[in-house]
């Protein structure tokens, strides 16, 4: 008898934590609480580990999970203390100085100190992922320094100015428990990169509590942040991959924050008064991608062809509110921006002789995958109408955002839009890892497969020159070079169309990156 009672007790304490998990995933899933912030996503990420992705649907996690040594203003102009607390340059502009932060921990309890940074950065160059290239174009692991326990230092092989807007990034700026990353090592994975896709140990201001792939993930307050505790008792990401299906939730209370919506919801929810939209300028750009080894794509006489048939106008006026037409890989808003490069416009005649130089007199098939994120599917149909008077017939391939990603990835997809997220306000940071031709081929880098010598020996100036005219001059040219070539299709620079709910307070998206929510409250 005792034994049936013990047992029925385990019985009934295992079916409450069965229940206690069960309401706690159906609160994240709604997240209308006042403590909840939920946030739609419309995918899952590739990995947490910020070392490894620099993509934002991963850094809108990771930028609350991980600190950085610096934090970067919303409009990316200046540079304020997080971990360190300080900082010098030597005046040559090799050698960086930082002073950090005492009495910070990382959410396992372990101290946060100079061997931290260390082994950060160095993991980061080790794996060679996400943004490892910009720091081994200067920084060599060699050249990072532990001076003591509060203080670190780093030596550049040539002076680098977005050093520190770099180091305020999520992609390779967050730093990492030491001892915990080795904890998880193993001997085919000496930096726990697969242990790190889902498991997490930062200083930031909020903790990963679980993971639903496909459904959510839900981030708890850090209460021993060192800044102080959120404004929120836990933040969740919710997946909707259908932009309808995401409106509605929005609407209906079950969404706070909406991202990335297209032009015609952003004028309906306009007309709500218990939402707030706005158009956030950000340094994004839309296009049209051509993989440029792959026929008819490579040759450039079909991409100008292309380029030339499309109708920007009417592609602007869908738009709207949404964006500016766009020139080339660079926005006017940084310095290296050469407003002397000529924009394609529509030239059907233009158009149809170029293909016919090409061979394609009598027209061809091509075809494009698309995905229902923005604008991107209405401006496909556009293209579609627009190929048709040059005697091209364009299929449209309507894919879930995950394979899309996938098949972008692995080079599968000869033709596609993509939407720039650019990890710092930065020329060489924007174009080098896209444009250069020994660019890894992934999302973050070389998908155009683009390659031209004139280019890469002007995107090796910009980036090793050490004189900042020079470099600045290089910027301008590559940018000529490229657009000439039409690698993509160039289309708008992107404001990104937001909405939130009225009870929402301090909520913003930056310029470049994504949005920290330590300040974030609800009403």
């Amino acid at each position: 008898m005792p034994h049936k009672r013990r047992a029925w007790l385990i019985g009934v304490v295992a079916g409450l934590a069965a229940l206690t998990v069960i309401a706690a995933a159906t609160a994240a899933l709604r997240g209308s609480s006042s403590d909840t912030l939920t946030i739609v996503q419309f995918a899952d990420p590739d990995t947490l580990d910020p070392a490894v992705s620099n993509d934002g649907v991963a850094g809108k996690v990771a930028q609350n999970i991980y600190d950085r040594l610096v934090r970067v203003s919303p409009d990316s102009k200046r540079v304020f203390p997080s971990l360190a607390t300080k900082w010098t340059i030597s005046k040559n502009g090799l050698t960086y100085t930082f002073f950090l932060r005492r009495g910070v921990r990382f959410h396992d309890g372990s101290a946060f100190d100079a061997e931290a940074v260390r082994y950060s950065l160095r993991r980061l160059i080790a794996i060679g992922k996400g943004d490892s290239a910009r720091y081994k174009a200067y920084l060599s692991p060699r050249n990072i320094k532990v001076v003591n326990d509060s203080t670190v230092r780093l030596r550049l092989s040539k002076p680098y100015g977005g050093l520190l807007t770099l180091l305020g990034y999520f992609s390779g700026g967050s730093i990492v428990s030491p001892s915990w990353v080795k904890s998880h090592a193993t001997k085919g994975d000496p930096w726990a990169t697969k242990y790190l896709v889902d498991h997490t140990n930062g200083t930031g201001a909020f903790k990963l509590n679980t993971w639903q792939r496909k459904q959510y993930i839900q981030l708890d307050r850090n209460d021993s942040y060192w800044r102080g505790p959120a404004k929120v008792a836990r933040v969740v990401y919710k997946t909707v991959t259908d932009p309808s299906a995401a409106r509605l939730q929005f609407e209906r209370g079950d969404i706070d924050v909406i991202t990335n919506i297209s032009t015609d919801t952003f004028n309906a929810l306009r007309r709500n008064r218990s939402v707030k939209v706005a158009a956030y300028p950000v340094l994004d750009n839309v296009f049209w991608v051509f993989n440029n080894k792959v026929k008819p794509f490579n040759d450039v006489r079909v991409r100008k062809a292309l380029s030339h048939a499309v109708d920007y106008n009417g592609i602007m006026r869908l738009v709207g509110a949404g964006g500016t037409r766009m020139t080339g890989p660079l926005q006017p808003k940084l310095k290296e921006y050469n407003p002397n490069v000529p924009r394609y416009t529509r030239n059907v005649a233009r158009a149809k002789a170029l293909l016919a130089q090409a061979g394609y007199r009598d027209g061809l098939t091509i075809q494009s995958t698309v995905v229902e994120y923005g604008d991107l599917k209405p401006i496909g149909q556009i293209l579609q109408a627009n190929f048709a008077d040059i005697g091209v017939k364009l299929e449209l391939k309507e894919q879930p955002f995950g394979p899309f990603l996938e098949d972008i990835a692995s080079g599968k997809a000869k033709m596609f839009p993509w939407v720039t997220n650019p990890p710092l306000a930065d020329a060489d940071a924007i174009m080098f890892p896209v444009f250069h031709s020994r660019a890894v081929h992934t999302t973050d880098g070389n998908y155009t497969s683009y390659a031209n010598r004139k280019a890469d020996a002007l995107l090796e100036k910009g980036r090793r020159s050490p004189n900042l005219a020079a470099r600045q001059r290089a910027h301008r040219q590559v940018q000529g070079v490229i657009v000439a070539d039409a690698p993509w299709i160039f289309l708008y620079y992107r404001n990104n169309l937001q909405g939130w709910r009225s009870s929402v307070r301090g909520y913003y998206w930056p310029l470049v990156g994504v949005p920290d929510l330590w300040g974030v409250r609800k009403t």
